[in-house]
């Protein structure tokens, strides 16, 4: 399963992190609110929702479209050797998705093996086709969501 863990340094302290991390992260946006941003009507508001604490922090990309494979955030940041502030990034998948990756990739499997061992050629493309599909929708919905993350974050924590 796709996951995605990087380190941002910035010369910035702890408190100041935690102030810019603050303007980032905000409260899960209710259903009033992505009704009205549909019609181009919502306030501005943070690009990501989630939880901070002091060391710590836990976020979500608030997306106007459905990606069931964006990143859930866990981070950590505290003071690096340089004086500045060390934040670490660890992305992945949410738990509901990666179970039903795993549990649809092996009833796959176990669909197509019986057919594999009894000499059928198209199930051994079949089957592999469908998880090399499966594989190619999540590592093309997670990898750009991530990557962008990181980028309003690094964009965030410049001086």
């Amino acid at each position: 399963m796709p996951f995605y863990r990087c380190t941002i340094t910035t010369p910035l302290t702890p408190d100041a992190t935690a102030e810019r991390l603050r303007g980032l992260i905000g409260p899960k946006p209710t259903l009033r609110e992505r009704f009205a941003e549909s019609f181009g009507d919502a306030p501005a508001r943070p690009p990501f929702a989630g939880s901070l604490s002091y060391g710590a922090f836990t976020a979500t990309r608030i997306l106007w479209y459905r990606n069931s494979f964006a990143p859930v955030i866990r981070g950590q940041y505290g003071t690096s050797g340089t004086g500045g502030t060390r934040i670490e990034l660890f992305m992945t998948l949410r738990p509901l998705i990666i179970a039903f990756e795993l549990l649809w990739c092996v009833l796959v499997l176990s669909t197509t093996m019986p057919m594999i061992a009894r000499g059928e050629t198209l199930s051994d493309y079949l089957g592999l086709g469908m998880i090399a599909f499966a594989l190619f929708v999540t590592i093309g919905g997670f990898y750009p969501e991530a990557i962008y993350a990181k980028r309003l974050i690094q964009r965030a924590m410049q001086a």
